[in-house]
């Protein structure tokens, strides 16, 4: 009995002595906690009226709400928007967005939205070593084939000294598509100015647009 019992406790010890063994391979090592992204100017199109983005003319009047009129934008949802030829796809976008559908005019046609207070950017230039960066989503229909030669969807960024034109990029048709640029060194200064221009023989839309920096 005496010799089992020694037998048992000897392994008992062993598997006790592997099981708390540890290498320091074995060691584990904590992930860095992802950081948050840090958005000095969001505009999402969910909140009615626009407290950012203007028609860009004289009295600065309010982008109107639901589809958009002739040679005016509007805000609302892809059911609202869409028409004969025109489908924002509501199975990829399903909240409430900027656009304008040249259906209402019965031919090309364009406008211009802005924003035009002050958003001071040089306190929190390279903060944390992150880049500052420009973030949006943007739809244009290819179905629609009324003047190609004269469309256009571009955004503009002013600071006090340079502009920053955001065009090539914007080259993906009849599908919600993701941009995000970094800003480029020349724009350091206090942004004086945000412009979306969309005109043309197509339908155009943007969603979901910010400033921030790198998550």
């Amino acid at each position: 009995m005496i010799k089992k019992s020694i037998k048992v406790a000897v392994i008992a010890l062993g598997i006790l002595a592997v099981t708390t063994s540890c290498s320091k391979d074995d060691e584990v090592v904590s992930k860095p906690k992802p950081v948050k992204e840090i958005a000095i100017f969001t505009e999402n199109f969910e909140t009615y009226p626009l407290k950012t983005f203007t028609n860009d003319d004289e009295k600065k009047t309010p982008i109107k709400k639901g589809k958009s009129t002739c040679g005016r934008a509007g805000v609302g949802t892809a059911k609202e928007h869409n028409s004969e030829k025109v489908d924002y796809k509501e199975n990829e976008n399903k909240g409430k967005f900027l656009a304008l559908n040249p259906k209402a005019c019965g031919g090309a046609t364009g406008t211009t939205v802005v924003y035009n207070k002050e958003i001071d950017i040089t306190k929190l230039t390279n903060i944390s070593g992150r880049p500052l960066q420009v973030k949006f989503k943007y739809y244009e229909t290819s179905t629609i084939g009324w003047g190609k030669d004269v469309e256009i969807f571009k955004i503009t960024i002013k600071d006090e000294a340079d502009e920053w034109v955001i065009q090539s990029e914007i080259n993906k048709k009849d599908k919600w598509t993701e941009v995000t640029l970094d800003f480029p060194k020349k724009i350091n200064n206090k942004i004086t100015s945000i412009k979306i221009e969309m005109g043309g023989g197509e339908a155009f839309a943007i969603d979901d647009f910010r400033i921030a920096y790198k998550q």
